[in-house]
């Protein structure tokens, strides 16, 4: 009785840990990938036009940091991420 006990404890502590990197990781690894090898214009200038409302003016693209083989680290990462969590979950 004991035993089961303990080993419900154990699952439930192993999916809320393994759970919470999950949901917690994966917006991170969009924002990082975004961030960094997505081009996406530039702000120039902001001009508030009525209550609530601005006009936005965007001169030139960013360069992004990473050159075509970036983006291919960032997909092994989050895959042996992800397999991080699912080991922390499922693996007693």
């Amino acid at each position: 009785m004991g035993n089961d006990a303990i080993g419900l404890a154990r699952t439930v502590v192993q999916f809320a840990v393994g759970g919470t990197m999950l949901i917690l990781g994966i917006p991170f690894f969009i924002y990082i990938y975004r961030r960094n090898c997505v081009a996406y214009p530039l702000l120039a200038s902001k001009t508030k036009v009525a209550f609530l409302t601005v006009k936005k003016e965007y001169k030139g693209v960013n360069s992004p940091i990473h050159d075509d083989a970036g983006p291919w680290g960032y997909a092994v990462s989050f895959f042996i991420f992800v397999g991080m969590c699912a080991a922390i979950m499922f693996i007693h």
